[in-house]
């Protein structure tokens, strides 16, 4: 009853056995916190769940039908708006559409560790959900549970909040970026010829602390895949698309020149947190020309990953959209991922 709003509960009070803070288990039923649960409870389940699970701040009248609260510090002020936060934990399973099913999170929760006493399951998106744990589960004890579902991730309230708003902020930072124009795209409004756009990228390499041109964003990945098996379908759909492209230019037929065929490109790092659902990552090449051929070969190629070990990939048609997909960091899109960088090296 800690989590049902108080103006609810004052609503549906009854006087019962000389006390005026009895509510019937239909009204209480009426609460919109029960509409989720599948199968829907009814008065027989509630009760049956009280009397499997002694309450030791609930009493139940003698016609079994009427419960209150005899908690005095839940009676005389209502809690604050954070006190669940300590005992709150933030989870993102692995597994397909569980997080829009409570009962089956707090059973899987449950089975991995036995500490573990669910209160309230709060849905997020879908894919995401805050699990109120028992007051007697505070946030020590969390930090200090092993037990946790396999490949789930899992983490306190207040580390939660912590990320999100590392994450708010870099937002904020990076559309006011992008509100204000830069000095190269100022120049490219009023001056449209060649040698005034050759000039002022020039000034661009010259005024920023890193070689533009070299982080390609990449979209459509699939969800399971780690570092290594991007790099390894990037560098097999580039080597593949270099010797389909020499067969197809060669004027005296094919011939296998082993300086182009066996080119491959360098990734100096690969942006990408895996096992965590992403299908977008940011790499960074070792030099302009690469970071071309690899959005060449991509768009060429027009393959899907089918797994997350997945290193070929599967043919697209012209209509489908989830060929993996790369596109070269410009402007202030460029400067505000290589600012993101500056400040989590200067955190560390």
């Amino acid at each position: 009853m800690q989590h049902v709003n108080k103006e609810f509960l004052e609503h549906r009070m009854r006087s019962v056995e000389g006390h005026d803070d009895y509510i019937h288990l239909s009204g209480l039923l009426e609460n919109p916190i029960f509409e989720r649960l599948k199968p829907q409870p009814t008065q027989k389940s509630l009760l049956k769940a009280l009397e499997i699970r002694k309450s030791t701040i609930l009493q139940i009248s003698s016609d079994s039908y009427h419960i209150r609260s005899t908690d005095p510090e839940l009676t005389s002020k209502p809690k604050p708006k954070n006190a669940w936060d300590s005992s709150t934990i933030y989870i993102e399973p692995n597994i397909l559409g569980v997080s829009s099913n409570p009962g089956k999170i707090a059973r899987i929760l449950k089975e991995s560790n036995p500490a573990v006493n669910v209160e309230w399951v709060h849905i997020g998106n879908g894919s995401w959900a805050f699990v109120i744990l028992s007051e007697n589960n505070k946030e020590k004890d969390v930090e200090a549970f092993k037990n946790w579902p396999t490949d789930w991730i899992i983490m306190t309230k207040r580390e939660w909040s912590r990320r999100d708003a590392i994450y708010k902020n870099l937002k904020d930072y990076c559309r006011k970026l992008t509100d204000h124009r830069g000095p190269y795209e100022t120049i490219s409004m009023h001056k449209q010829t060649t040698s005034a756009l050759a000039s002022s990228k020039q000034t661009e390499m010259t005024n920023t602390p890193y070689t533009p041109g070299l982080i390609v964003y990449l979209q459509n990945l699939h969800p399971e895949s780690t570092k290594a098996s991007i790099v390894s379908f990037l560098s097999r759909n580039v080597q593949i698309y270099l010797v389909k492209h020499l067969r197809n230019t060669a004027n005296d037929g094919y011939r296998d020149n082993s300086q182009t065929t066996q080119q491959a490109l360098t990734f100096e790092y690969v942006d990408y947190k895996p096992r965590c659902g992403f299908e977008t990552a940011h790499v960074r090449l070792k030099s302009s020309e690469d970071a071309e051929l690899l959005i060449r070969a991509l768009e060429k190629r027009r393959r899907r990953m089918k797994s997350g070990d997945d290193t070929k990939g599967k043919k697209c048609r012209a209509d489908h959209h989830k060929w993996v997909k790369g596109e070269i960091l410009k402007g202030e899109r460029e400067r505000a991922y290589w600012a993101a960088i500056s400040a989590a090296k200067r955190r560390k």
